[in-house]
């Protein structure tokens, strides 16, 4: 029976701890130098200050857009989306605009 509730406790605990950690920020990329951080949330990209602030919406499309990557210049954000009904890499400017599909 002790260890039955040992169990239970340890399970709960667990449970209570990853209930804490945020699940809505998916696929975060820091930028090169540092100071924006890019994700995906809702299948759009936003990208925000690495210092905390307003998040910004990058891409408003109806389509699925994941997996966002910084350009080593930080100037350019590559991601995935479906618009074409299957997954093409686009590149666009990461502060935003016209996407331009790469595959």
């Amino acid at each position: 029976m002790k260890k039955r509730i040992i169990c239970l406790s340890l399970a709960l605990a667990a449970l209570s701890a990853h209930a804490i950690t945020p699940l809505w920020m998916r696929d975060a990329r820091i930028s090169p130098d540092g100071t924006e951080i890019a994700f995906c949330y809702k299948g759009d990209i936003y990208k925000v200050p690495a210092t905390g602030g307003t998040a910004v919406q990058l891409t408003t499309q109806a389509s699925y857009e994941a997996n966002p990557v910084w350009s080593p210049d930080g100037k350019q954000i590559a991601f995935a989306s479906d618009r074409n009904g299957n997954f093409d890499l686009y590149i666009m400017p990461s502060d935003g605009g016209a996407a331009r599909r790469l595959t």
